[in-house]
């Protein structure tokens, strides 16, 4: 599995390194190498301390990276019709468009729209889960579990909607006398058909399980999209509190839209069946909840994504949009990120200081120079993020442009206190264990920002942004190695991710 650390323009099997076979040992001694002739020359530079020279070496970088750019564009055989954030890349006779976005910005759906619209691909796919997905547009369609009751010689089958952590019991076949719940003992293994109540649906499930029920069912006119038993954070919380228990309900939960059976029960016995269907919708407990709305917290991004919806600002359109235009294509539109579960545990499995992943740290920040050399001056076959990104910033409103700074003002402001208590802590327990003297404290202090600073960057990138562009591509091949007939496949990401998944699609296939 390849190596996750990487820029964001190019990998650990960056250019040469692909061109050349380069083994990786040689690989990290060039970036070694490359790393300190950089900090020679950046000395080199303070100590001449010439305003002139400085001017003169960053107009002329400022020319060649505009000059690079306008021959990538006079020698550009992309499709035409394709904008300059889209990249390309073919492998095993299939193509891939990637558009780079900035989910904020307006010229993400223009150019989501303009790519589908010139390429009309055979798939799209986007940055997202099914959760995350439906969060922002609603369900689109039930997904419903069969059910089955007979009174006498009559069998009725239906429909039904599930509770969202019914998938923790998927393949348990659950049949019983179908009892109505007046909130007393209950039969053992009967199916209890609870009356119509405010109550939280998994409170309602904990007690029927401790009276010896195997299922709680429920009677709508209506069945709802979405699934069953999703609550606030805090409902969540006070349920756990009460039932002192904060995992899943032990039994599934089915909403049903026959409103027969109250009736039915009063007049003759009813049996139930039905078999818990898997279900790969996320799901977690509150005490997972807990803990993943805790860390979102503190790393900032609630308190970014929050300023931005305070300035009415939409993130994330242009997913919907490739959504739209698959449909008005009569094409698939697929899912390929990791969900918020997946994406949490990889995080902590990067962050832990393991010697592993100080390794890995430290040879990011070797390779630091030739990440930014690749920014300022991408490959023919890559995407250039840097001029992406700025076309991007361009189509900012002055509304885009306010929410966006304040939130990311806010957010870092948010984390570099969280990292100055953490140091300040850290230096505190060393003075009082006499390791460090009271004159040394400021100095000291900044040491330990700097370190914890330099070892988080490199495990936020591939806990965010690495990992992501490994899953992706692994779920973007599946859905085309299932589709015999996908020959051209528009992806949606970010920019950060597009030239990891376009190296991936090169070195790997599809």
């Amino acid at each position: 599995m390849r190596d996750p650390l990487r820029c964001s323009t190019n990998g650990m099997e960056d250019g040469y390194t692909q061109a050349w076979n380069i083994s990786p040992v040689v690989q990290v001694l060039l970036d070694a190498g490359l790393s300190t002739a950089t900090i020679l020359f950046v000395y080199l530079l303070s100590s001449w301390n010439s305003t002139e020279l400085y001017c003169v070496l960053a107009i002329s970088l400022l020319l060649a990276m505009i000059g690079w750019r306008l021959w990538r564009v006079r020698t550009n055989q992309t499709q035409a019709g394709v904008p300059y954030t889209c990249g390309h890349a073919v492998a095993n006779g299939k193509e891939v468009f990637i558009v780079s976005t900035l989910h904020v910005s307006p010229r993400s759906e223009r150019d989501v729209i303009a790519t589908i619209g010139a390429v009309r691909p055979d798939a799209v796919m986007i940055e997202l889960d099914e959760e995350r997905l439906e969060f922002m547009r609603g369900p689109s369609r039930p997904t419903l579990q069969a059910f089955q009751y007979t009174s006498g010689d009559s069998t009725v089958s239906l429909w039904a909607q599930r509770a969202h952590w019914n998938g923790e019991y998927a393949g348990e076949s659950v049949t019983g006398p179908i009892v109505l719940d007046e909130g007393q003992e209950l039969p053992p293994g009967c199916l209890a058909l609870s009356r119509p109540d405010a109550a939280p649906l998994a409170l309602r499930a904990f007690q029927a399980a401790q009276r010896g029920a195997r299922a709680v069912l429920l009677q709508g006119e209506r069945l709802p999209a979405g699934r069953l038993g999703t609550e606030t954070l805090l409902t969540e919380l006070r349920v756990a509190m009460e039932v002192r228990n904060s995992g899943f309900p032990p039994i599934p939960a089915l909403l049903l839209p026959s409103s027969e059976l109250m009736d039915l029960l009063q007049t003759s016995e009813v049996q139930g069946s039905f078999q818990v269907l898997a279900d790969t919708f996320p799901r977690r407990t509150p005490r997972r909840r807990l803990c993943q709305e805790f860390a979102f917290a503190l790393s900032g991004i609630w308190l970014l994504y929050g300023i931005i919806e305070c300035f009415k600002v939409d993130a994330g359109d242009e997913f919907l949009a490739a959504e739209r235009e698959a449909l008005r294509l009569g094409v698939p539109c697929c899912c390929v990120d990791l969900d918020t579960d997946r994406l949490c545990s990889r995080f902590a499995a990067t962050a832990a200081p393991w010697p592993r992943n100080l390794l890995r740290a430290l040879l990011a920040w070797l390779s630091a120079p030739r990440c930014v050399f690749r920014v300022c001056f991408p490959k023919r076959s890559d995407l250039d993020v840097l001029g992406s990104s700025l076309l991007h910033f361009a189509s900012f409103r002055i509304g885009i442009w306010l929410s966006f700074l304040l939130a990311a003002t806010c957010a870092g402001c948010l984390v570099a206190g969280l990292l100055l208590l953490l140091s300040s802590g850290a230096e505190g327990a060393a003075e009082g264990a006499g390791v460090v003297k009271p004159e040394d404290r400021q100095a000291v202090l900044s040491d330990i920002l700097l370190a914890i600073e330099m070892y988080l960057i490199p495990c936020v990138y591939s806990a965010i942004v690495a990992s992501r562009d490994e899953a992706m591509y692994v779920s973007m091949a599946s859905q085309v190695q299932s589709r015999s007939a996908c020959q051209r496949v528009v992806l949606v990401v970010g920019a950060a991710h597009a030239n990891g998944i376009l190296q991936l699609i090169r070195a790997r296939g599809l």
